[in-house]
């Protein structure tokens, strides 16, 4: 991200300054022995009015937090080095221009204890992909200078003897590296976590990955100061991350809508389905996962027109998308995954295995429908969910080869006849024709 231009002071600065020169008198008059019994409520209520004013302007709501706001004003006298008596109504005006003037540049860097053997320099969303070698020198000196206290907590976890093994292992770790803009550290903190987890929900929906826990430990380097998040957490085990050529591609295209800020609605939906299949984590209830399994297929595939026919749209869609696909007519004709398949036989089936594909779905629906409606029926499986999680994670391919290679922008039609539309597309198609590629 590039430097923030400067900010000219919000139009209702006088109503802001206002308000802080009226919390800096509660400060003033108040002490340990009235603070809680006469000034503390009435220290929330300023400061309720206080960011009201602030985030009326909506440029700030990107750049601020609550609890920025409330450490900037309570901590005012550390932060002018004054006694509160001494701040003058020029210091206060100066403290509030810089305070809500022109956002920092925060640098990022999540540790990944799990992830290794990425390419220096991997890109997941906006985050770049380093090992501990590639960090900034302030930063590694900062994380280093904790392993010694860490060492034997962490031992354990990292299945180390020595504290020379501990070390080699740290500095094999992958590191999500991101900049954000802000003008406090907790709204820099809730933007670059939740980039950062961006970046891991793509790896983890395209490599298998649901398991990952989100990244919640940072450390963070603004102009020459520092900070960390701190987290403690078991391990839930290693990942040598393979690349593999057709996948790799999909991860460039979306890349690039989060890079290039594409605003067309398959760039939305593949975002937003992303997103919800990588809130799973290792604890996350099986129902759950598979909830969030169709949840991401429903967000991904069925659009306005679908509202009357959920269920029956999603399966015809899945059947046109996935119904002729290697991996599905294998399965359908009993064969097994190493075995070849023909061209042959792949006609032959296409039809019948596209209308079992239907099926399938339908009762992955009906499960879907009965769990989140409290219905009794039968319980969610192991099964049901990978077969889930296939669904959604094959759908996407299939829906980013359509967006790279037919041009399809949207899901519903705009027009009667609409091929930049997914509903146009398969409404083009028959179960006995392949989707051309």
């Amino acid at each position: 991200m590039g430097v923030a231009s400067v900010r000219p002071r919000p139009k209702n600065f006088d109503q802001i300054l206002d308000v802080a020169e009226q919390i800096l008198q509660v400060f003033r008059e108040s002490d340990e022995k009235t603070w809680f019994e006469k000034y503390e409520t009435l220290w929330f209520q300023k400061l309720d009015e206080f960011a009201s004013l602030v985030f009326c302007n909506e440029e700030l709501q990107d750049y601020l937090s609550l609890d920025d706001l409330r450490d900037g004003l309570y901590q005012i006298a550390v932060y002018l080095g004054k006694d509160l008596k001494d701040i003058t109504a020029e210091d206060l005006k100066n403290y509030l221009s810089k305070l809500l003037g022109t956002p920092d540049t925060y640098e990022f860097f999540f540790p990944a204890l799990e992830l290794f053997n990425f390419a220096d320099g991997y890109v997941l969303g906006l985050c770049e992909l380093h090992s501990f070698a590639q960090l900034p020198q302030q930063i590694q000196t900062k994380i280093s200078s904790e392993w010694k206290y860490r060492y034997a907590s962490e031992k354990n976890i990292y299945l180390v003897r020595s504290f020379d093994e501990y070390q080699e292992r740290k500095r094999r770790e992958t590191y999500f590296c991101l900049s954000v803009q802000a003008l406090g550290n907790g709204k820099a903190i809730e933007k670059a976590t939740r980039l950062a987890n961006q970046g891991l929900n793509i790896l983890k929906c395209f490599y298998l990955l649901e398991h990952a826990p989100r990244l919640v430990a940072c450390h963070y380097k603004v102009g020459a100061s520092s900070g960390a998040v701190r987290e403690e957490r078991f391990m839930w085990g290693w990942y040598n991350h393979r690349t593999d050529k057709e996948i790799e591609g999909y991860l460039r295209i979306v890349n690039d809508f989060v890079r290039k800020g594409t605003d067309d609605e398959i760039a939305r939906r593949c975002l937003s389905a992303i997103d919800i299949y990588g809130m799973m984590e290792r604890e996350t209830a099986l129902k759950l996962k598979f909830l969030l399994s169709v949840m991401a297929a429903e967000s991904l595939l069925l659009g306005k027109d679908d509202k009357d026919f959920l269920g029956w749209k999603l399966r015809e869609k899945v059947a046109i998308l996935l119904g002729d696909t290697p991996v599905w007519v294998k399965q359908y004709l009993g064969k097994e995954p190493e075995e070849k398949l023909t061209d042959e036989e792949c006609d032959k089936a296409r039809s019948a295995a596209r209308a079992e594909l239907a099926k399938r779905v339908g009762m992955i629906y009906d499960k879907r429908s009965a769990l989140v409606h409290q219905d009794a029926g039968e319980e969610i499986t192991e099964d049901d969910f990978i077969y889930a999680s296939n669904i959604m994670r094959l759908s996407l391919h299939r829906i980013l080869r359509l967006y790279n290679e037919k041009g399809v922008r949207r899901v519903s039609k705009a027009s009667t006849v609409d091929l930049q539309s997914l509903d146009g597309f398969i409404e083009s198609m028959k179960y006995s024709v392949p989707l051309g590629w």
